[in-house]
């Protein structure tokens, strides 16, 4: 039919070591000329597996083989004509409706959207396709089939890029089953997947791309708790030995039932999950938000995961947005049971990666519909879980941690923490804790739980190679407490604070004022209006923060703690006339005061688009904008504006 119309679907089963593939390519890389696919609708399909599928007879709507291919652009390199796979409306969701429906009875089975097998030479760009209204069925009570949106395969040197593609429909506040992207089997859902090694020399980025509505509910058929059922945005195994860019990802909305018992951290659901081994990966400018658990096992659930197996010089991890992950059993805490947390680092035996975990802006303790959770619930901003013999080294730098949830109801002890840093007798992990903005607001309605800003295990070793100062503590709540040390005892002022660190000596525990820590939608940028948050302008140099989280320069002295940089009351000099030039707001109004007259004002979003300009007048020029963060320069000088 026309544009895949009809009620009639393609129906297909497919046999022992054989796959469906709605387009396949395949082009030698030594060939001239590229390949395009764009512009394609793949959809109203029903695929049957009836045996045992090795891992490279994937089914998928694209495959694509090696070679020179571009995917979703047309020949001019440029244009974007991305193809469908699946369908986008809001009707095609579930085991019955989907657009596309895999059912699988062996192992090793899965549905891909998009498949890249990395042959050697390949040079491949995926980019601006839609994939979405696609269900993984049940069949007898085999739980072995995976869901997955973009696949990499291969372990040959090659270059791919993965661009601008949306996984799921983008459909916002829709319960999880009417969310586009579901998957009924044992197996997992994941957004981007890669589970080959990848040669060391390939090249590999991630970015742009939006991940959302993925469901994994408990299997219907023959439910077991050993049974993996869990949802990741972005998932690299442990042997990937390419380094790769993850940035300016959104990974939103996704919801897993129940879980596995005793699972290990790359099991555990995620918006990015990352095993690479390689040197020189990035993880930066990704947003990700909204992730849940429901039912008796899904309490891990990670931001970020990082679970390197082998030495590695360092990965960065920095400036990402992290909020509203959550699960109503989150009350466990061990080697297998993490709870909510934004950013978790971890290795162990005697291996020596390193991390800079930076810039990072991180609220938990609410929902996927951002409502305040009073169950009993454990959250950590950062964990580090590194239980390595070697000497692995870690740094956190300027990242900004809140923690809420009022009248918080607990039936057990489990605390909470800002950052939370793992220990044991022969760790012996080097670790730098400097300039982090750390708030647990978390508070009891009456007696339960504690609510640390920092804590360490147990261990009489636990502070072993740990420097901590210049950092930001605050506790408020009704369990609050500034600290977790040693032996688990409680540091309740920061005379206790720097008598257990044996550091933090130029740490501080002043009270910020954010934006808007507790709206559905957090922001974690300081109230650059409120003249409170220069108490916390003690933050010490570092030139691997010398830019925040929007990547502005911070000042040469009196830096900030956390991600945000404060820059004082708006104002300046001129320094022809000695004409100091104040800004202000009121409403949406921005109010530039002592500018010359005929000078330029110009504002520009975070991202450098000119947005507004106007000429000044004598005395006062005003002008009314959107709510928004704003760049506004006037006479050479340069404001950070937030209305």
């Amino acid at each position: 039919m026309p544009e895949c119309g009809g009620t009639d679907r393609f129906s297909f089963t497919i046999g022992n070591n054989t796959g469906f593939n709605g387009i396949y390519i395949s082009t030698p890389a030594t060939a001239m000329a590229r390949s395009y696919v764009y512009g394609n609708k793949i959809k109203n399909i029903y695929l049957f597996a009836s045996s045992p599928i090795a891992q490279v007879y994937k089914s998928a709507g694209i495959s694509v083989n090696g070679g020179k291919v571009r995917v979703g652009i047309m020949e001019d390199e440029t244009t974007a004509a991305g193809n469908i796979i699946g369908d986008l409306s809001a009707s095609t969701v579930g085991i019955t409706n989907a657009s596309i429906i895999f059912t699988g009875s062996g192992a090793n089975a899965s549905f891909a959207g998009i498949t890249f097998n990395s042959l050697a030479g390949a040079d491949v760009k995926i980019e601006n396709n839609k994939i979405a209204g696609i269900c993984v069925n049940s069949y007898a009570t085999a739980r072995t089939s995976s869901l997955i949106g973009i696949d990499i395969i291969g372990t040959a040197a090659s270059t791919a890029i993965i661009d601008n593609n949306e996984i799921g429909n983008g459909a916002v506040g829709v319960a999880p089953t009417a969310m586009s992207i579901q998957n009924y089997q044992g197996r997992a859902c994941f957004g981007i997947y890669m589970n080959s090694a990848g040669a060391a020399s390939s090249s590999l980025t991630i970015s742009n791309n939006k991940i959302n509505n993925m469901y994994k509910p408990q299997e219907s058929i023959t439910p077991a708790t050993n049974t993996p059922t869990y949802v990741y945005g972005i998932w690299f195994n442990t042997a990937v030995l390419c380094p790769v860019t993850i940035t300016n990802n959104e990974i939103r909305d996704l919801v897993f039932t129940a879980g596995r018992v005793n699972d290990t951290p790359i099991k555990w659901s995620s918006g990015i999950t990352f095993g690479s081994q390689a040197a020189g990966s990035v993880i930066r400018n990704n947003s990700i938000y909204n992730i849940q658990g429901i039912g008796a096992f899904s309490y891990n659930i990670m931001g970020v995961c990082l679970v390197n197996t082998a030495s590695a010089a360092r990965i960065d991890v920095n400036n990402n947005l992290i909020y509203n992950l959550s699960s109503n059993v989150t009350r466990q805490l061990g080697a297998n049971a993490t709870g909510c947390t934004g950013i978790f680092t971890n290795t162990s035996g005697a291996l020596v990666p390193g991390y800079n975990v930076y810039n990072n802006m991180i609220r938990l303790g609410y929902d996927r519909a951002g409502n305040e959770l009073s169950t009993a619930n454990s959250f950590m901003g950062i964990r580090d879980s590194m239980m390595t013999t070697g000497a692995a080294n870690v740094t956190y730098y300027n990242n900004t941690v809140y923690l809420g949830g009022s009248g918080v109801v607990h039936s057990d002890t489990i605390p909470t923490f800002g950052m939370c840093f793992a220990t044991s007798a022969t760790n012996a992990v080097v670790r730098n804790v400097r300039n982090n903005l750390i708030v647990n607001d978390r508070s009891n309605a009456t007696t339960g739980a504690k609510h640390y800003a920092i804590g360490t295990g147990g261990s009489a070793s636990a502070l072993t190679n740990f420097t901590s100062d210049f950092n930001n503590y605050v506790t408020s709540g009704t369990g609050g407490i500034l600290g977790r040390f040693t032996s688990k005892e409680d540091a309740i002022n920061m005379t206790n604070l720097q008598t257990f660190t044996a550091g933090d000596v130029n740490s501080k525990n002043a009270v910020p004022v954010f934006i808007s820590a507790t709206s559905p939608t957090p922001d974690l940028h300081l109230n650059q209006t409120n003249t409170q948050n220069s108490n916390l302008n003690f933050a010490t140099n570092i030139a691997l923060t010398n830019n925040d989280f929007d990547g502005d320069a911070r000042k040469g002295t009196d830096r900030t703690f956390g991600a945000d940089e404060y820059t004082g009351p708006l104002s300046t000099f001129n320094a022809s006339s000695n004409q100091k030039i104040t800004v202000s707001t009121l409403s949406n109004q921005a109010i530039v005061k002592g500018a010359k007259a005929g000078s330029l004002i110009s504002f520009y979003s975070i991202g450098g688009q000119l947005v507004q300009q106007l000429v000044a007048s004598e005395g006062i020029t005003t002008t009314k904008l959107k709510s928004g963060i704003y760049i506004l320069q006037v006479e050479s000088k340069t404001w950070k504006l937030i209305l």
